[in-house]
């Protein structure tokens, strides 16, 4: 595996565990059904981006093409997590 993948993955696995640990604060503190619908759709695209990169299945970036998590993630977070999907469609564009 070359280090950019492997740099992609470690950064997939990092907004992973602030999409679960984002999920967990919204189930706990009982918010709106919309919110918590979205972390879970996070989590699952998040797992299988990653999974699908491990396996050698996930695309190159084409004429600039972006994974566009900044934009599904922002449309409901605007905390770490936005921040995590900004580097991994910057990181997507530019090392993979």
């Amino acid at each position: 595996m070359d280090d950019n993948l492997q740099g992609f993955i470690e950064l997939t696995d990092k907004a992973i565990s602030v999409a679960k640990n984002k999920l967990k604060q919204l189930t706990e503190t009982n918010s709106n059904r919309g919110l918590i619908e979205m972390a879970e759709l996070t989590v699952k695209n998040l797992t299988a981006m990653r999974d699908n990169a491990a396996n050698g299945k996930l695309p190159r970036p084409s004429n600039g093409a972006s994974l566009g998590l900044s934009y599904h993630i922002g449309d409901w977070c605007n905390d770490e997590l936005y921040e995590l999907a900004l580097d991994l469609d910057e990181y997507y564009q530019t090392k993979m």
